[in-house]
């Protein structure tokens, strides 16, 4: 499911604009603005994307409660290349109908890559999953089921005993909202060089949770059409914080499988080529020819770039772990009953007006003569 989001044409202008050379020439290939924006608002499932709602224009922290509209002429950022899945909500009619739906999804704070050398040493202790007395990092694996792809980038998080402790004490998927007192940090790394300085450079970056209000808008044009629908409107969900420090990751599986699953899914079966996921975080225009140097180095994307586009990485792998029949559709319409993840809300529906059409008289005589 992860490899065949990032194989789809709207990941090319997903955390481009402005940060990709290619991004225009992505843009123009879609046929404008209009459709550029209108083939991102859902998922190869039909499911909608949630917005990111930071990286909205005229978003503002300062009125988190703000409902704030999703544009429709132009490209929008969203949290994750897998959306949310909406079932029913319309007869079989032409008209519309308006829900809303709340959804959370990680955003990260990152620092600048620096060369790990210092950290990648016995007795520095500073990751938390790798040996780094062991084999080359990126390809250390810990699982059931070796993957044989090869990765070029690897993932831990900071060794730190509080923050470990907190986030991995959990036994299921985090649903609570009791806060944490401490932010995970990820640590990316990857084969870099920058001017004369070669090696393994890292990054670190806080993962926060960002809860969301979407209101969904669906429109059905006529009673043989398939049901449109899209994200309308966002904000931060009232009551929650605007960055929690309890994430999806908060939990140890979830974690430990994120750390050694990640790099490897849509890593390359060759060595030293770019995964899909490797070249998006580097140059998201480029993600399907996967051409370049360096595929484990993302040192020169700025940094708000990286940390947006990897966020959504994280959060399309997280999103991939769900129910599959459920984000896919494959067993049915209906949600009732499922896990504690899926809820019921109501949806407001109207029906368009039949247009009438009336003879005028006076016209159709003077045609006549």
């Amino acid at each position: 499911m992860v490899a065949a989001v990032f194989s789809t044409r709207d990941v090319l202008i997903s955390h481009a604009n402005g940060s990709s050379d290619g991004f225009d020439n992505a843009v123009q290939t879609f046929g404008g603005r209009w459709q550029a924006a209108r083939i991102g608002q859902r998922d190869l499932w039909r499911n909608v994307r949630v917005p990111f709602l930071e990286l909205l224009p005229h978003y503002d922290s300062d009125r988190p409660e703000a409902w704030v509209e999703v544009p429709t002429d132009r490209v929008v950022s969203y949290a994750s290349f897998i959306g949310i899945p909406i079932r029913g909500g319309s007869t079989s009619r032409a008209g519309n109908s308006t829900m809303r739906v709340r959804s959370h999804y990680m955003t990260l704070s990152c620092g600048k890559p620096f060369n790990g050398s210092t950290w990648l040493t016995p007795t520095a202790q500073k990751l938390y999953f790798h040996n780094v007395s062991g084999d080359y990092l990126p390809s250390q694996y810990v699982g059931n089921f070796e993957i044989r792809t090869w990765p070029n980038i690897f993932l831990d998080t900071v060794n730190d005993t509080k923050t470990m402790m907190e986030h991995s004490q959990a036994l299921h998927y985090p649903i609570n909202d009791t806060e944490l007192t401490t932010k995970l940090k990820l640590v990316i790394g990857g084969d870099c060089s920058i001017g004369l300085d070669v090696g393994i450079f890292l990054r670190t970056c806080d993962v926060s949770t960002s809860y969301v209000e979407v209101e969904v808008r669906c429109t059905r044009l006529t009673a043989f059409d398939d049901q449109d629908c899209r994200a309308a409107r966002i904000r931060h969900t009232p009551g929650f914080p605007m960055h929690g420090n309890l994430t999806v990751l908060s939990n140890l599986a979830i974690l430990r499988g994120t750390i050694w699953e990640f790099p490897f899914t849509t890593s390359d079966y060759d060595i030293s080529r770019h995964g899909l996921r490797e070249m998006y975080l580097k140059d998201p225009p480029s993600t399907l020819a996967r051409s370049g140097f360096s595929p484990g180095c993302s040192s020169d994307v700025p940094l708000d770039a990286f940390e947006a586009r990897f966020a959504t990485s994280l959060n399309t792998f997280v999103s991939a772990t769900f129910n599959s029949t459920i984000l896919t559709g494959a067993d049915g319409t209906s949600l009732e009953n499922r896990s504690i993840m899926w809820k019921n809300t109501t949806a407001t529906w109207s029906e368009f007006t039949e247009s009438v059409y009336s003879l005028h008289k006076p016209w159709f005589s003077v045609w006549l003569f």
